[in-house]
């Protein structure tokens, strides 16, 4: 009897064994299957984004230029879209329509690594240049080069929460915020702007809502009006800037920073800006915060 209920329970672990066995060759399988490789062409694109899931990984073709003739379709669930550097970018075809390249919606997250966007050309107003966000996105790396809105923010408008880290804008256009347009909440770490415009206010950032900017670049960004670095609004609440340069951009009210409402700087240095009206560097009609900083 006893080597029986000896080999009925060396039977039953073996068993489990081999159940434990099964379960993390099922897990390992669903790891690989989360990266999703897409090809060197729109079509490809196209229809990774339409197709994934939450926890994907679309990993772009290194380098590819995938150009577009439409939006791609919004994202509404929880991705990442690993770039490689690759570029999207709106087609110059004869007869390409004028769109907003991606639209992040609400409840979603996107996180964004090492990916190029340019070209993009929005005509609605209100309409964003390459990025809409109303979601939660996180940029990593990567440009945006170039990108055209007739509304708010030639490369993103974000009414959600953003994060960028180390990425860069340059030559993009708007209505306001030349490159980034924030109504909700944003994060600016380690970026850089160069040569941004708005033919409003705002030549690089246009922010309404609440933003923190850290260790980032405001070279040559213009406005024709206010704020030709950054143009901090009435309903601006808290903008703080660590750690960051403006040199050389010019607006005819605040060439490097114009306020309304409450900016703190801390270590940043504004220097060589230009602005035909009140504030060459800064302009400021509320509550400003200097600690070792350097204005000239």
């Amino acid at each position: 009897m006893f080597a029986i209920l000896t080999r009925t329970a060396a039977a039953i672990l073996c068993a489990t064994g081999l159940a434990v066995a099964g379960t993390a060759s099922a897990s390992s399988a669903l790891t690989t299957s989360a990266v999703v490789p897409v090809p060197c062409s729109t079509t490809a694109l196209t229809s990774a984004i339409a197709d994934a899931s939450t926890g994907q990984i679309l990993n772009l073709t290194r380098l590819c230029h995938y150009q577009l003739t439409a939006p791609l379709l919004p994202i509404s669930t929880n991705i990442t879209i690993r770039g490689n550097m690759a570029t999207i970018e709106r087609s110059d075809a004869p007869g390409t329509p004028d769109f907003t390249i991606l639209d992040v919606m609400p409840g979603s997250n996107l996180a964004i690594r090492y990916l190029i966007f340019r070209d993009a050309v929005a005509s609605e107003q209100g309409a964003a240049g390459a990025i809409q966000n109303d979601g939660n996105l996180t940029v990593t790396g990567g440009s945006f080069i170039e990108n055209t809105t007739a509304g708010y923010g030639g490369a993103i408008g974000n009414s959600g929460t953003l994060k960028v880290i180390n990425a860069s804008f340059s030559n993009n256009t708007s209505a306001d915020g030349g490159a980034i347009e924030n109504l909700g909440i944003s994060h600016i770490i380690s970026s850089q702007f160069l040569d941004n415009e708005a033919l409003y206010n705002g030549g690089a950032f246009h922010n309404e809502g609440r933003t923190t900017v850290k260790n980032s670049v405001f070279t040559g960004n213009s406005a024709a009006l206010d704020g030709g670095g950054i143009f901090v609004g009435v309903d601006g609440n808290v903008s703080t800037i660590t750690g960051t340069t403006f040199r050389q951009n010019q607006a005819t009210s605040g060439g490097g920073i114009y306020n309304e409402d409450t900016v703190s700087l801390t270590d940043t240095v504004v220097s060589g800006n230009g602005g035909s009206g009140e504030g060459g560097g800064i302009y400021s009609d509320w509550i400003l915060a200097l600690t070792s900083s350097q204005v000239e």
